[in-house]
């Protein structure tokens, strides 16, 4: 019987030799608590625009951003342990931070590919279950035809270009809805990316993140991974914290000839 893992060739032995069990953290909060303990100040995410804008969130801002998402999710939507929280858009600081918040909140997150078509996006909320979406405003009139047809309660968007100082935020938002019109009006019922988190933060002196997760273990459902639906409708893959933890891992130890520690940069396109 042949091998029926030829990928593993390109293995580094560390990677081979890797035990899932002993990694520093076993759930994404706790990957996040780490990264801040060590990388506070530095850079964590970089949103770069088509015309060359750009603007950076810290670790330290990351964490405290995700948190404050995380509040919102528990305190002002009433969300529980488990309940879904899809996600439609493209890659982004708000993307980073809400993707974190769900994980914060003890909840489950589902990406869902912002290309969708509004009847692909209708499939994945209701095999998911989601009660809750974040997504792109300029996507906003595909959940507009499809929302009613789901069980998704409570709408958030956000924009690519939150997390900007704020004149260069008013004039680039100003550009994409007035002038350049790639963003839709928007029918159904939503909250600002901003204004969730600064509602989350009003919580922040009486919250207690750590109970969120509480009985949260690496073997923990995190993720509705979608297939691409080749052969037929999306399938919900279940992927735990562990699980997208250790390959993460394992992309790291593959790059550690070529990346020195504390200047890793990752283009995600």
């Amino acid at each position: 019987m042949g091998d029926n893992k030829p990928w593993e060739k390109y293995y580094s032995d560390e990677a081979k030799a890797l035990d899932a069990g002993k990694l520093a953290a076993l759930s994404l909060p706790q990957m996040l608590e780490l990264a801040v303990a060590k990388y506070a100040n530095k850079p964590a995410l970089t949103t770069i625009l088509p015309t060359g804008a750009d603007t950076t969130v810290t670790y330290s801002q990351l964490k405290d951003h995700a948190s404050d998402f995380a509040s919102y999710l528990r305190e002002e939507l009433k969300l529980a342990q488990g309940d879904t929280v899809a996600i439609m858009s493209p890659n982004c600081i708000g993307f980073g931070v809400t993707s974190l918040g769900i994980s914060m909140a003890g909840c489950i997150g589902t990406n869902v590919n912002p290309l969708y078509t509004p009847s692909e996006l209708e499939h994945q909320l209701n095999d998911s279950k989601a009660k809750a979406i974040v997504i792109i405003d300029l996507f906003g009139d595909k959940l507009d035809q499809i929302i009613g047809n789901t069980g998704v309660k409570h709408v958030v968007t956000l924009s690519i270009v939150d997390f900007f100082p704020g004149l260069k935020k008013m004039l680039l938002g100003f550009v994409l809805k007035r002038i350049r019109k790639v963003i839709p009006d928007m029918r159904t019922n939503h909250t600002k990316l901003a204004d969730a988190l600064s509602m989350g933060r009003k919580h922040a002196s009486g919250r207690d993140l750590a109970a969120y997760t509480s009985g949260i273990t690496g073997d923990s459902v995190a993720l509705y991974q979608y297939t691409s639906g080749t052969t037929g409708r999306s399938k919900g893959a279940e992927l735990s914290h562990l699980a997208i933890l250790t390959n993460a891992e394992q992309g790291r130890l593959m790059a550690t000839e070529i990346i020195r520690e504390g200047q890793e940069i990752a283009l995600v396109a």
